[in-house]
């Protein structure tokens, strides 16, 4: 499985996807520092936003990790395997920076 990245200049670059392990104090580790983290080490455009989820035991379906007070609540749920998968998604959230047809031109 991949993505594709919106890169300023039109082009498209492709990307496939990993598995990144890391290991995080949950009593120091805020949402903001690792939203910063993820926008660090995943590569995607100016047009495109990383949504990070996590499998609510609870719900019993993926929720948004949005905040601290989710953060939390989904370290507190995974604590007993110290573990805390979490999916990040790559979505596009405006149009593209060059539009196709004025390339044909």
């Amino acid at each position: 499985m991949g993505y594709v990245e919106q890169r300023t200049d039109g082009k498209d670059d492709y990307h496939v996807t990993s598995d990144i392990v890391r290991v995080f104090d949950k009593d120091t580790l805020c949402w903001m520092d690792l939203q910063e983290m993820l926008n660090d080490e995943i590569v995607h455009g100016q047009d495109q936003v990383l949504c990070a989820t996590f499998f609510d035991k609870n719900q019993k379906k993926y929720v948004v990790l949005d905040s601290d007070s989710v953060l939390l609540g989904a370290f507190d749920m995974y604590w007993d395997i110290r573990r805390l998968p979490i999916q990040v998604h790559v979505k596009d959230i405006g149009p593209r920076l060059l539009d196709v047809s004025s390339k044909a031109s």
